[in-house]
């Protein structure tokens, strides 16, 4: 409440005071009353155009910080955002670079020479619920199907260098896959 220019005094102290709307035209521009006497049902504050203009300029000052803070903090959260997917993508990467360097370990050992790695895209992993579809009999004359662990831990069968199914959950049930299909019972 903006405290009126003088104040009354009793005994030795002051005595806040308000300015208020007018209730007659005979009181002037404002009426001054004890702060403590000012009833909101009866009184309304007077706020002079200086008044009110310094307290639109306050108004609009907190606005605009608040504002500036709001867009700092959501600028931050999008920046935490992109460094946690990248965190994320970098896992996943990494993760990949093991499983390949797992499946290539084997074939090392193997050679003294230089090491050849074919790149495959992953198929995509089954939806949980759902059956995974048999694999296709391979062709005449391809290698012997084997089965082998793959991207993210899932289970493939492979027709030499090449794998030929979807992924599976579990090695049993590649393993499973591979015997339907050596008994030609597929599809």
């Amino acid at each position: 409440m903006a405290l009126g220019a003088v104040g009354r005094f009793r005994g030795a102290h002051m005595i806040p005071t308000i300015r208020v709307k007018p209730w007659s035209k005979d009181q002037g521009l404002f009426v001054v009353l004890n702060e403590e006497d000012f009833d909101p049902q009866r009184h309304e504050l007077y706020v002079d155009e200086a008044s009110a203009a310094v307290q639109a300029v306050e108004k609009a000052r907190a606005e605009a910080e608040r504002l500036a803070t709001e867009e700092e903090a959501q600028r931050k959260a999008a920046e935490e955002e992109v460094a946690r997917q990248a965190a994320s993508i970098a896992a996943l990467v990494a993760q990949q670079a093991l499983d390949i360097g797992a499946q290539a370990a084997p074939a090392q050992e193997q050679s003294t020479g230089p090491v050849a790695v074919e790149t495959t895209t992953a198929p995509e992993q089954p939806i949980a619920g759902t059956e995974t579809a048999p694999a296709s009999a391979p062709e005449p004359g391809t290698p012997d199907l084997t089965v082998a662990k793959g991207p993210r831990g899932l289970f493939f069968l492979k027709a030499g260098d090449t794998i030929v199914s979807k992924g599976f959950p579990t090695e049993e049930e590649a393993a499973a896959a591979v015997a339907e299909l050596s008994s030609g019972g597929a599809q």
